[in-house]
């Protein structure tokens, strides 16, 4: 039996009309002076059927600092080159505000212990964007890292040693990025 095309139309609003993923497997490492920086495979491009269509962006990301430590992390969520504005929340004048904030201590236990090397964190965040087009759209997550004078660094998808062993503790894990074009 062939498959039958739906008119767009054929869908009640709040309808998935099409998805989009790409998950990032590898890892990326960056130093915190090096500013806003694009996470490799994080980005997707989607092409909105209808300018009354929403896009529903989703995301997990997994991150880690060099040697552990209170580090904060600011991540960005990007349209087309620019940072979307209404992805960050009211702020007061001269606090600084993202889509998703990682910070505390990374490898805190609940037992209070510390472990420095293998310590992994895990996030997600979710926008209902609105861009009113039927262009390519194309969404992207940028690292916002605490600028400081230390070495400290973040990696994504990896811990701190990042050892080349079969133990729990070196494990590497994965992040992802997904659109779904929602019909208006």
């Amino acid at each position: 039996m062939g498959l039958t095309k739906l008119r767009s139309g054929a869908f009640p609003v709040g309808a998935v009309l099409q998805t989009v993923s790409s998950i990032k497997s590898g890892v990326q490492s960056v130093a915190y002076n090096a500013g806003i920086t694009l996470i490799t495979d994080l980005s997707v491009n989607i092409t909105p059927s209808s300018t009354s269509s929403k896009i529903l962006v989703q995301s997990y990301i997994t991150s880690s600092s060099y040697t552990g430590g209170s580090q904060a992390r600011l991540f960005r969520l990007y349209r087309n080159g620019s940072e979307i504005s209404d992805s960050v929340p009211t702020r007061q004048s001269s606090q600084l505000g993202a889509w998703l904030k990682t910070s505390g201590v990374i490898g805190m236990s609940s037992t209070g212990s510390f472990n420095t090397d293998h310590g992994m964190g895990s996030d997600s965040a979710f926008y209902l964007d609105s861009p009113s087009s039927t262009s390519q759209q194309t969404y992207a997550i940028y690292l916002d890292p605490q600028n400081n004078t230390s070495t400290q660094g973040i990696h994504i998808n990896r811990n701190g040693s990042d050892q080349d062993s079969n133990g729990h503790w070196e494990a590497r894990s994965t992040s992802a990025i997904m659109v779904m074009e929602i019909k208006g």
